[in-house]
């Protein structure tokens, strides 16, 4: 056929009402001249299309001999392999499977078998002598079955598959595997046209294979097996020695149904997520308070999930899934989960950083921050859990030993729960502090009411009792840090347990946490409290007298030991 015929041809196709708009995909498909070697293809139907003329539609080189297309082709098989980690390139048993995509090739560009076998033969070094004619016929034969098999199954299925049937309603119905095959396999080149000339690649059994199991459960494993035993790349696979080619069918099939099986595990592991998370979101927010509550819940919910070792990837499905388009009001439900996630695993950050804390590794940080994680990694060994109250009660103990900007900041710093969503930015000044400056106060209350304990001597030795007073001191008053209000009760513990004011003193200047705050610091102590002992001792007996006199209520005299304490909250 010359380039006048090819017009004519294309002039009657016109005639008969062909869509133009798709005869250039025709003439690439279909025509014979513009195949040719040395032939510019794209020039060529260009130039018959829009009345060109054939010249200028070859390249330099009249021929390019079936060889070099066998060597091209070769060398962009072999490049792509490589990219695909196959260093050694194409090589051993790899080579037939290649030689028989580059035959199939050559047949479709129209080249007969005499140059086709004469190629294979002078471009393959390493085919077995002797058998060289065998080895290049067996290749024509297996590309033109392969090319057959791929035309068939994409002969176009006019019936429509009926819907909600098993496979033996489809069999009793005329359905054979094959055609549910075909039918289903069209279905899904519909949405990737691409494959549709490649049905040999790596995947495309199986994935058929698996719509064929999930539509139809009891899709008979035999008839399966004899449909991918057929299929282009079951063919490609013949008399290649490669590990893929024994036994294909069944592996295809095998491994459809473990994957299917491990779905069905993962989506029960997703429902078992998303009835774990409902029931978080159930749970209280321990008297938080926010305008945002609820998402404050969901990252709560979303929290304990991933402290569970949850998936994070699965976690935000079940949010997805949970989330209402109303608490996102404008906003899309990925974005609003995404933010909702972003900041659940900055808190969750922060909470692996506390438990792997240790106490002085770290000289840069300050000392409410080292404070701050020391208590919040107590509390955890000892509860086994964190909770948002943990720092109602720990910023109560910064703030009574530092300033309020350094307890601010070493809450928004360290602490997990004033990242988490839904937490304002005020919600440490403004809720946290508030509150640890009122248990302060009552802790200062606490201490102020405080009276001396009547003690009886466990031992003569001063600094013993001393210590063993302060430390029961120290538990009642664990908030405050030691104080010398403290010392003064501790003082007169040790004075009405007989030991001399002297020796209160001595011990205090020895012992006492608060001694270098200023200087006879014990004499002061000791002093003070040897006048509020005589002076609590003489109210005591005033107050016996008046009721031994027949007085109904008594004359109640304030003492020392009443004088409300006024260290203050730290601002």
């Amino acid at each position: 056929m010359s380039f006048s015929d090819e017009r004519a041809v294309i002039r009657q196709m016109v005639e008969e009402g062909f869509p133009e708009k798709f005869l250039p995909q025709a003439l690439e498909k279909a025509s014979p001249v513009a195949r040719e070697p040395g032939r510019l293809e794209d020039k060529y139907i260009e130039a018959l299309l829009y009345d060109g003329e054939v010249k200028g539609t070859t390249t330099d080189k009249a021929e390019v001999s079936v060889l070099d297309m066998y060597k091209n082709r070769l060398a962009v098989y072999d490049k792509t392999f490589r990219r695909a980690g196959h260093d050694g390139g194409i090589a051993g048993n790899f080579r037939r499977y290649f030689d028989c995509l580059i035959t199939m090739s050559l047949i479709r560009k129209c080249r007969t078998d005499a140059d086709i076998e004469k190629a294979i033969i002078e471009g393959n070094p390493h085919i077995e002598k002797g058998r060289e004619h065998s080895y290049a016929q067996g290749l024509l034969e297996k590309a033109r079955r392969l090319i057959q098999k791929q035309q068939e199954w994409l002969e176009k299925v006019e019936d429509k598959l009926p819907s909600g049937k098993t496979f033996k309603e489809m069999l009793a119905l005329d359905y054979t595997a094959q055609a549910i095959w075909k039918y289903l396999l069209q279905e899904r080149l519909a949405l990737n046209p691409s494959r549709a000339g490649r049905l040999w690649e790596n995947g495309v059994d199986r994935d058929i294979a698996e719509t064929c199991l999930l539509r139809y459960k009891d899709f008979d494993r035999e008839a399966l097996h004899d449909v991918i035993g057929q299929s282009p790349r079951a063919i490609l696979l013949e008399d290649t020695g490669l590990a893929e080619a024994y036994d294909y069918a069944d592996e295809v099939i095998d491994s459809v149904v473990e994957q299917m099986a491990e779905n069905a595990a993962q989506l029960a592991k997703e429902d078992a997520l998303e009835e774990e998370y409902s029931r978080q979101l159930e749970l209280s927010a321990e008297g938080l308070e926010f305008d945002t509550a609820s998402e404050y819940q969901c990252g709560q919910g979303a929290l304990q999930l991933m402290m569970h070792g949850y998936d994070t990837l699965a976690i935000r499905n079940a949010l997805l899934k949970k989330t209402s388009q109303q608490k996102a009001k404008s906003k899309t439900a990925a974005p609003y989960v995404d933010g909702i996630l972003q900041r659940v695993r900055n808190a969750y950050s922060r909470i692996l950083a506390i438990k792997a804390y240790e106490q002085g590794k770290d000289i840069k940080e300050n000392a409410a921050e080292a404070e701050y994680k020391a208590e919040m990694k107590k509390l955890w060994q000892k509860n086994k859990v964190m909770r948002p109250a943990d720092d109602e009660s720990i910023a109560a103990k910064l703030l009574a030993r530092h300033k309020k900007e350094l307890v601010i900041a070493a809450l928004l710093a360290c602490s997990p729960w004033t990242v988490m969503p839904g937490v304002s930015g005020l919600y440490v000044e403004h809720s946290l502090i508030r509150k640890a400056q009122q248990e302060i106060l009552n802790a200062q209350r606490r201490l102020a009411r405080e009276r001396p304990r009547a003690r009886e001597k466990k031992t003569d030795n001063i600094a013993e009792e001393y210590r063993d007073e302060r430390e029961a001191m120290q538990k009642r008053h664990s908030l405050l840090p030691y104080n010398m209000k403290m010392d003064e009760l501790v003082a007169m513990s040790l004075l009405m347990a007989g030991f001399s004011t002297v020796a209160v003193g001595n011990v205090l200047d020895e012992e006492s946490p608060c001694r270098t705050s200023q200087q006879n610091y014990g004499a002061s102590v000791a002093t003070r409290a040897q006048k509020a002992v005589y002076s609590q001792t003489t109210v005591e007996e005033e107050t016996r007298n008046e009721t031994w006199a027949g007085v109904e209520t008594p004359v109640r005299h304030r003492t020392i030991t009443e004088t409300v304490y006024t260290g203050g909250v730290n601002e």
